[in-house]
């Protein structure tokens, strides 16, 4: 979200960004009433966020302390808009974050990848997702979470299965095709025929 204005106030500063209208992803249905939630709009508001996060990174910026009090809903079709990327506090407090939304080790990227691989688990959790889906999703989430070496190097796989879910690939269709040569004999074609 840009800043419009920035103010020094002898003893801090204050940093003035748009408002939004759009109520915080903590009080949104998607975490609080589930039955008002669809699978396919849980699943695009997932895939939105993960997505999101991807590109702020590739711009170069992280926001180290993602939480559903820090996405907003917005529109008729929930997207989510990131606030509080600029938090300040006293450098004796350390960086600001939220243990549940943090592992144990990383930096602000890392930090990012993980909150949105819990998110998502919050938001899916209780939506009726086909077994198919959820074991995509399960498996995309304990791909990025990785080892120790890999731990939250990528959100790649869960973007994968997310898009799986949305759009399963269909049953691939067979015909079976018969070719007859003339003078030969008849029988079956092995792969290296």
């Amino acid at each position: 979200m840009p800043i419009k204005a920035a103010y020094w106030l002898n003893d801090a500063f204050a940093l003035v960004q748009p408002f939004i209208d759009a109520p915080n992803l903590a009080d949104h249905p998607f975490l609080q009433n589930k039955s008002k939630v669809t699978a396919e709009g849980a699943l695009r508001f997932s895939l939105n966020l993960v997505q999101t996060v991807i590109t702020l990174h590739e711009s170069g910026v992280s926001h180290g302390d993602l939480k559903p009090q820090n996405i907003l809903a917005c529109g008729d079709e929930p997207a989510p808009q990131f606030v509080d990327y600029l938090d300040f506090c006293s450098s004796s407090d350390g960086e600001l974050r939220t243990t549940a939304y943090s592992p144990a080790a990383g930096g602000t990227v890392e930090r990012d990848r993980y909150a949105a691989t819990r998110i998502v688990e919050e938001i899916l959790t209780g939506v009726a997702l086909s077994s198919a889906a959820q074991t995509g999703i399960v498996t995309g989430i304990e791909k990025c979470r990785g080892g120790d070496a890999l731990a939250n190097a990528t959100l790649l796989p869960l973007l994968d299965a997310l898009q799986r879910a949305l759009n399963p690939p269909s049953q691939p269709k067979f015909r079976e095709l018969s070719i007859g040569i003339p003078a030969a004999p008849t029988k079956e074609l092995l792969p290296d025929d």
